[in-house]
């Protein structure tokens, strides 16, 4: 299981985190892909989670991290060198779906990395 960051109102990386969820609709659970220096001055993206969305200034959970994905600037056509936040998202966190022998349906996945945390 990977760890999970407390986010609270005194840390440095708050007030960006509450400017994204706020720009979000104040949900329960939200993601963030930054290109630029956020989270403790580290690119890559994160999935929060709040657990009172109806205070103020809530506490932030980071569940998932990863870096950002990253090319060969030489050659753009080879695969990344390092698959990022990014296209594990649209990896759908590596979940695989199937029917097992007894015909239920079964998701599997790997624990989701915590990077940034």
């Amino acid at each position: 299981m990977a760890t999970i960051k407390k986010i609270e109102s005194t840390d440095s990386d708050y007030d960006a985190i509450h400017a994204a969820w706020v720009a979000n609709g104040r949900p329960a659970q939200f993601d963030i892909y930054f290109q630029e220096d956020l989270i403790d001055g580290q690119d890559g993206g994160a999935i929060f989670q709040v657990l009172d969305v109806s205070a103020d200034e809530p506490d932030f959970y980071m569940r998932y991290s990863k870096k950002p994905t990253l090319f060969n600037e030489d050659s753009a056509s080879e695969r990344p060198t390092q698959r990022g936040y990014m296209l594990l998202s649209q990896d759908y966190w590596k979940a695989q779906y199937h029917f097992d022998r007894e015909g239920r349906f079964r998701i599997e996945q790997d624990d989701a990395p915590n990077e940034l945390a």
